[in-house]
């Protein structure tokens, strides 16, 4: 049996190509990462010397069920709930188009913001912002987020999106814009 060296050698450099693709597109990503970063602690006045960036950049979003959110959130949520959609809750619990009980998906920071959809027929996406001490509904859209809600209240863009901006409206209601956080 001829063992072919020149193949085997062919098969090395090209593993040893796309080793290095991957090293590299992660370092060029990495870097594109502090540097977006580094533009928004800026733009928060936290600067990248400081380290004191504002407590929203220091506390991500996370997806949790309308069971595991704070009580005077799902006070919040409920009460959101009975006033744009009566029929989707009964005995105080929101329910589906089915009438059976739904534990909503939300999105939540401790920093203190929530958004979830309310509506068992179509519904409607709402934006909850916590001020002293008390939730409160700021937006409620079928469309897409205001731009000047968004800014502010200073969301954090992590809570309406995972990537790093997210489409929002300019005040006629009309031009799209980018909203990359305050």
């Amino acid at each position: 049996m001829k063992h072919n060296a020149a193949g085997f050698s062919t098969i090395e450099g090209l593993l040893l190509a796309i080793a290095a693709a991957i090293i590299l597109s992660t370092g060029l990503y990495v870097h594109h990462v502090k540097q977006v970063s580094s533009i928004v602690l800026e733009q928060a006045g936290g600067g990248t010397k400081n380290a004191t960036a504002n407590k929203i950049f220091s506390t991500p979003s996370a997806a949790i069920k309308y069971s595991n959110a704070p009580a005077d959130l799902q006070e919040a949520i409920l009460s959101s709930a009975k006033v744009y959609d009566p029929n989707c809750v009964v005995n105080n619990v929101i329910v589906d188009f089915n009438g059976l009980p739904y534990d909503t998906p939300l999105s939540y920071n401790t920093a203190g913001f929530a958004q979830t959809a309310i509506g068992c027929r179509g519904g409607a996406e709402f934006l909850y912002a916590k001020q002293d001490n008390i939730w409160k509904e700021i937006e409620r859209t079928q469309s897409g987020h205001s731009c000047d809600v968004l800014k502010q209240y200073k969301v954090p863009v992590d809570l309406l999106s995972p990537g790093n901006s997210v489409q929002c409206y300019a005040s006629d209601h009309e031009t799209a814009l980018r909203y990359t956080g305050f």
